[in-house]
Parts: structure tokens; sequence; C-alpha cells
């Protein structure tokens, strides 16, 4: 006998998170946040139709093959769990899936997640109807990428939106000490895969954008710098001599590790616009500490370009069986985390 939907879904996304030799309901995770996750994944009817018909199938299961029925239990169907329950673990089962349902549905409500499209249709169903505009609701959209569909490439033309409002950046002083490496050959980024700490996303992702520092940062540097921005504001030459010599007093006076730490923080500023722009087009990424710089600086032949590579980026579009896509977004609320001053 198998269970009616939407009991069986429930049941099968648990087990996808449960180990291969699942024996039993201890096994299984029926946690609040699980269902909550699998709540927002699942289509079809509004989250309320579907929790009320959950409850009358946990109800109904009780009732007829609980300890307060004549059954002895229920045998699993085969795509379900992979065994058979006695009454007593039908009730415990029961209990356990309603209990946690209560709280899965206090989760969806207190958690930043929302129904978000690419083309910014707020969705009708969505958890947060307080949040409002489209770029809010878009990084609450958007997670930290674990598996990239290898067969979905990103056009042309949204890599160069994504290069463009990520050059955009805030940047100490304006002065960009860093560069951007775009990466879309499949054998280079294989190559990157075990220095990354393996991570699959680095090959499969369409593309990788690695964030790297300058680290030939000098007072030509800076000159130069000025010089363009005079140019650029229409500025008379020279007029921002004074600025250059303050700039210069401050960063050349740092030693060589504190300029690079000074640099390797910029990336990360610029990193942040690069995930919010993804986050504006529908486009999935996973920011990545996890790299081997110097490696990344080998493969890459970085030393010869007087760069240094910080961080990696992977873009591309989430496999539609990444569970981490199907997780509710967890922040703290603006109460814990904004002191309101005036």
């Amino acid at each position: 006998m198998a269970l009616p939907t939407p009991l069986s879904y429930l049941i099968t996304s648990c087990e996808k998170l449960c180990v291969k030799e699942c024996c039993g309901i201890e096994s299984f995770d029926f946690s609040p946040v699980h269902i909550a996750s699998w709540l927002h994944q699942s289509r079809g009817e509004p989250m309320e139709k579907t929790v009320a018909l959950l409850n009358e199938q946990l109800e109904d299961l009780r009732i007829r093959h609980g300890s307060g029925s004549s059954s002895e239990g229920y045998e699993s169907d085969e795509n379900e769990m992979n065994q058979d329950f006695s009454a007593a673990q039908i009730d415990q089962l029961v209990n356990q899936v309603s209990t946690n349902l209560k709280h899965a549905i206090e989760l969806t409500q207190q958690s930043n997640l929302v129904e978000w499209k690419p083309e910014g249709a707020r969705s009708s169903t969505s958890h947060q109807p307080e949040l409002g505009n489209e770029f809010v609701r878009a990084l609450s959209w958007r997670y930290a990428t674990k598996k990239f569909d290898s067969s979905r490439h990103v056009s042309a033309e949204d890599i160069e939106s994504i290069l463009s409002a990520t050059n955009l950046s805030a940047s100490s002083y304006g002065l960009q000490p860093y560069q951007y490496l775009l990466i879309q050959d499949k054998a280079l980024q294989e190559k990157l895969v075990p220095v990354s700490y393996g991570q699959p996303q680095v090959l499969d992702a369409s593309a990788v954008l690695v964030f790297a520092i300058r680290t030939n940062i000098d007072d030509d540097y800076i000159r130069q710098s000025a010089k363009e921005t005079e140019e650029a504001r229409g500025l008379e030459p020279g007029q921002l001599d004074g600025y250059a010599k303050q700039m210069i007093g401050s960063i050349m006076s740092l030693d060589e590790d504190q300029r690079n730490l000074w640099a390797s923080k910029q990336c990360y500023i610029s990193m942040g616009t690069a995930l919010a722009a993804c986050a504006m087009l529908g486009i999935d990424a996973c920011p990545m500490e996890g790299i081997q710089p110097d490696q990344y600086d080998e493969i890459l032949e970085l030393g010869s370009k007087n760069l240094h590579a910080v961080l990696a980026l992977p873009i591309g579009y989430r496999a539609s069986d990444d569970v981490n896509g199907s997780y509710a977004k967890v922040r703290k609320s603006l109460s814990d985390m904004v002191i309101r001053i005036g």
C-alpha cells in the first residue's frame, strides 16, 4: 500500500536526506527545518491547504494503522520508508511529523525566505509579504549554490552585465587595487577543482570569476589613478596632486602584508556587489574563500601579472536536485541586528 500525496512526497523528501542504509523512522530526519524547506519547494496548492491535507492524512494513518486500530502496523511501499512499521511506530511517526510540522510553519513565517522570480514578479504565497522592493526579494532568493547545472550556460550579455556591475563596486579611494579573471575554460576549471578543496562548483559552473589583488601598488599607480580621475571629471591637470600625495602617504606607509590585507578587503566588497548583481539577474553564484591562493596563482600564472588570488565566484544556474536550494533562508531579525540611534 502506498501513502497518499502530499504525505508521500514529504516522506520521499526526508528520505533523500538519510543514509542509503536507512532502516527505520529513527534514521529519518523530520526536523522542522527540513519540513519547512519541503513546504517552500513544493508547488501547487497554497501552503495552508497542503498543511491541512497533511494533517488529515497523518490522522488517517494513525486511525487505520496506529495502536488504536485493529491493524498490526503498516507495510511501506518500496518508494517510501523501506520497512514494516509496528502500530506503536506509526504512532511515533505521526506524532513526530505533526509536531514538527507546526514548528515548520513558524519557521517559514519567521524566515527571510520569499518566493521570487528573476523577472521580479511577486508571488502571492510569499512568506514575507512585508519585504518591499525587488532588490530585497532578489537577495532573499539567492543562496550559496552547492550544485550547478553544468548543461546551462550564462549568456554573454548577462556575463557582461555582472562584470559591469562588479566593476562599479565601492573601493577605498576608488583605487580598485584588484583585478578580475573571468574563466570560461572547462579544462582550466577542472585544474582548479583540486586546489579548491575538491569543490565541484568550480567545474560545473558556467563561469568562474576570480578576484585577485594587485601586488604592485606603488606611487606611480596612485598618481595614475588621480590623473584618470582628473580626465574623467574634466579637471585641470595636477588639480588632484594634493589628494594623490595624501593617498600615497596613507597607503604606502603600510608594509607589504598590511597593504595586501587592505587590498583583499576591497576584493570582498567587490564580491558582494557581484553577488547582488547575479541575484538581480536570477543567476546563481557561490562565494568561495575555500581556495588555495598560491596554487591558483601558479595555475593561472598570476605572478607574472603582479596579481595574487583571493576569492573565487562560480556563477551559473542551480541544479534542480541541489538540496541546499530548498532550505529556508535563515537570518536574524532586524530587531536583533540593528541598533537604531536617533
